[in-house]
């Protein structure tokens, strides 16, 4: 139904440095000192218990078998100590767990109702199915501040992406459009980037639709982000640069147009055709123009301070820096800035990326990038630079 990429594949394709292949349910696995600490037998037998009386699946044997794996291969050093407590990793897992069993169950239209009315109020869904027949609903994807997005097969049979916005929200909807038009009229590449297919408006919607991230089955939609990797994989060095450097290249294209992207972050990262592409265009502005767009802890702290026309290529790079950081230091949680593990400090090229990240999210704008060509080129030259003599001993 989906276009699934397995976990392993993921692995595969992004060379990422774990030695064992990971299965879709490992997405319960609780992260670093969780693991290192392990969960106490007591933990395990609740999380059995609450799984069996839960969740009617075959998989619940394996599932639990796997948990239990984890607490007696407690030694494995699987990320830096700076982690859940094995109480919340307990409750992130039977969290995952819930919500895999609600996807796993599929789109029955009264549990997906019961899911989407938390988000969209049932008249809503009516009125947005009623208004635009064009589209088979998949999935409620999510919604911010003033649209939703849904997973939608649209007449050729392809499933895509749908972002609405009621047109009540007048405000948003200019600045969106506005945006939207920039990006289709200027962006001819999409390596890097989603590709927008088709803008349209009913009565009291507009919308377009996108690619849609690959997901993690081809059962139900879990979309594969740079976010959600975390919970999958282990960045090594070379992960986190190349990464970065496809990061930065769709913003190449981007600023050399003229336009900043204005909240790179995790989230808007996404795996689409084995490519690392940024995605969310909804914030896309003129480069020169400021504003107060952004996510916190990816907005550089001295915004008011940086000149008009550095503002959205020194944003963009700025948050980049930061995605290079969680990556570096395989934990989303970019709170702990600067903060790198010292085991991670062992390798070389991270050492060399730890200083790239630094200079990248500066406090003061003066000592930042200047511009995307010279963060690329530090990244480049940090993974081809020839070892020394020194380097071998």
């Amino acid at each position: 139904m989906f276009k699934p990429i397995f976990v392993q594949d993921i692995a595969k394709n992004l060379k990422l440095c774990q030695s064992d292949k990971y299965s879709v349910l490992d997405s319960v696995k609780p992260q670093g000192a969780a693991c290192s600490a392990g969960i106490s037998q007591k933990k395990i037998n609740e999380i059995s218990a609450w799984l069996r009386d839960n969740m009617t699946s075959p998989e619940t044997n394996r599932i639990v078998d796997e948990i239990t794996k984890i607490s007696e291969n407690n030694n494995r050093d699987i990320l830096p100590s700076v982690s859940p407590t094995p109480d919340n990793a307990a409750n992130k897992i039977k969290t995952r767990i819930a919500y895999q069993k609600f996807l796993s169950e599929g789109f029955k239209e009264t549990h997906y109702l019961n899911y989407t009315k938390f988000f969209c109020s049932e008249n809503e869904i009516k009125k947005i199915k009623a208004q635009l027949t064009d589209f088979t609903f998949l999935f409620f994807c999510g919604r911010g501040q003033f649209g939703s997005v849904w997973l939608v097969k649209d007449l050729s049979e392809q499933i895509v992406a749908l972002k609405l916005i009621p047109k009540k929200a007048f405000r948003q909807l200019g600045a969106e459009k506005e945006g939207l038009i920039a990006y289709r009229s200027k962006i001819k590449n999409f390596e890097h980037l989603v590709q927008i297919y088709h803008v349209g408006q009913t009565k009291d919607f507009f919308y377009y639709t996108m690619e849609a991230a690959y997901s993690v089955s081809d059962e139900y939609y879990i979309p594969i982000t740079l976010s959600s990797l975390f919970e999958h994989c282990i960045f090594s060095p070379q992960d986190s640069a190349d990464i970065s450097l496809d990061i930065l290249e769709g913003l190449q294209l981007l600023h050399s147009n003229n336009l900043a992207h204005r909240d790179i972050k995790p989230e808007n990262i996404i795996l689409v055709d084995n490519k690392i592409k940024i995605c969310d265009v909804s914030l896309i502005v003129d480069k020169n123009k400021r504003s107060t767009a952004g996510t916190e802890y990816f907005i550089p702290q001295d915004a008011d301070e940086i000149p008009e026309e550095h503002f959205g290529v020194d944003c963009d790079l700025f948050a980049t820096g930061k995605v290079l950081y969680a990556m570096l230091n395989n934990d989303e949680n970019i709170g702990l800035f600067p903060y790198i593990d010292k085991k991670t400090l062992c390798n070389k090229l991270a050492r060399k990326l730890n200083l790239i990240m630094n200079k990248a999210c500066s406090p003061s704008y003066k000592d930042r990038y200047s511009c995307t060509m010279e963060f690329i080129q530090a990244l480049l030259k940090a993974k081809t630079e020839p070892k020394k003599l020194l380097d071998f001993f």
